[in-house]
């Protein structure tokens, strides 16, 4: 995980690895924002099936691709997919990893609305059991997230928070 950039403190990566524990064996990851795959890094390395969703405007989605591949002897059970997670449906998701997500990472578009409707996404894509991630919940610099998950769940959402892990 060191060799990818982005941002990922050493107890985030702890209490991650710790959870997966707790999921069934088997188990696939998907990440909504990946950026330059720092914690999708530790997601793939943790289940060996995951695939990361990104507009991919902040960084290249061939360069993070070469670093997965390199790190990880050509990344079999990868996927790295070009879009805007706005767009996708629960299908959608389950098709790009032919199963149902165990672990979900929320870190696309940092705004009110669009992270709302991720986290509706994720719920509605997530297995049995399984857990969401939702990156800079009350992190100061991003309060969009803070004000989305809030609105999802002002608009039904059934996701419970159970943990806060800074970062």
């Amino acid at each position: 995980m060191q060799q990818f950039r982005g941002w990922c403190l050493p107890a985030a990566a702890h209490v991650t690895a710790h959870l997966f524990r707790l999921l069934p064996g088997g188990s696939c990851a998907f990440e909504i924002g990946v950026y330059m795959g720092k914690y999708l890094s530790l997601l793939y390395h943790l289940t060996g099936r995951a695939v990361g969703v990104d507009t991919f405007q902040y960084s290249d989605q061939q360069v993070v691709l070469e670093q997965f591949q390199k790190t990880f002897e050509g990344a079999p059970g990868l996927t790295l997919v070009r879009s805007d997670s706005q767009v996708l449906t629960p299908a959608d998701v389950e098709a790009m990893l032919g199963c149902r997500p165990m672990f979900i990472s929320v870190d696309g578009d940092h705004t009110a609305k669009p992270v709302s409707k991720d986290m509706h996404l994720a719920e509605s894509s997530l297995g049995d059991r399984g857990i969401v991630a939702l990156d800079d919940f009350y992190n100061r610099q991003a309060i969009g997230v803070t004000d989305g998950f809030f609105r999802y769940v002002h608009e039904g959402g059934t996701l419970a928070p159970f943990a806060f892990v800074q970062n």
